[in-house]
């Protein structure tokens, strides 16, 4: 699965530009891991409660994903402590996502991603 962290708050992300609501700049930056669901759990993210889209459990998401059309991402903010989880679209195809995944594998392989610099 696709593992998405920022040490900054989840309401950052709301916005669609590279300002917040008050003109400021943002700066917002991401890391990614293609991580196991063993190696999510020691994070410390994996729980029974943790829901994906509002009402299903994660749990049930990663056992009925169709692993060749979707992935699953969770989202993990350090700031709030807030996590977010959801099942998207695989694209472009499997046999290529897998290739692109591989260099990120190990959990301190991350890439990181700054959505607010040009």
């Amino acid at each position: 699965m696709v593992y998405l962290e920022t040490d900054q708050d989840l309401a950052q992300y709301r916005h669609d530009t590279a300002k917040d609501d008050m003109g400021n700049p943002l700066d917002r930056q991401l890391r990614v891991n293609y991580l196991t669901l063993e190696e999510l759990d020691t994070k410390g993210i994996v729980s029974a409660n943790l829901r994906c889209g509002g009402d299903e459990p994660l749990m049930r998401v990663v056992k009925e994903y169709k692993v060749r059309s979707e992935f699953v991402v969770v989202f993990r903010s350090k700031a709030c402590g807030g996590v977010e989880c959801c099942k998207a679209k695989l694209v472009p195809d499997y046999h290529t996502c897998k290739r692109q995944c591989a260099q990120f594998e190990k959990p301190d392989d991350a890439l990181v991603i700054n959505l607010d610099r040009e």
